[in-house]
């Protein structure tokens, strides 16, 4: 085994402990919704009008699961659903102010814990860090690629 896939699979072990923690984290200060559902959450306050379709796609699961993560968020009033006007077969969702409010929670939570982890890198070892990040998140692999 080369030394690039042994950090590569180092980098991909430590990745993993820390999308674990975060979840973890997330899930047990907000319990009233899973990661899934706060997901659901972000992207459709990224539109002002989102069909469960297209919030199904870009989580790329199944119509019936994206119904199942939906409905305690539209019970608890943090989303809005109605019907299209344009289309009364497809339904559109919309955060509500509820909605809203929980993501900033959510949002300040993430932000003091993602601080708390990141707590041993110096200043600049942060600003080296993020370069690194953001040169990879640039990075786009197509479907199908290895």
């Amino acid at each position: 085994m080369t030394k690039r896939i042994t950090l590569i699979e180092q980098t991909l072990a430590s990745l993993v402990a820390i999308k674990r923690t975060i979840a973890s984290s997330m899930h047990m200060s907000n319990a009233a919704y899973s990661p899934s559902q706060l997901e659901v959450l972000w992207h459709v306050s990224r539109r002002t009008d989102m069909s469960v379709k297209d919030v199904a796609a870009q989580l790329h699961i199944t119509p019936s699961a994206i119904t199942q993560l939906i409905e305690p968020l539209v019970k608890s009033g943090c989303l809005l659903r109605n019907t299209d006007p344009a289309d009364r077969r497809s339904v559109i969702l919309h955060i509500s102010p509820a909605g809203k409010k929980t993501l900033a929670i959510i949002s300040k939570e993430r932000t003091r814990l993602m601080a708390k982890i990141l707590e041993p890198l110096s200043d600049e070892e942060l600003e080296v860090f993020h370069g690194l990040f953001a040169k990879i998140a640039a990075h786009k692999i197509t479907k199908g690629e290895k």
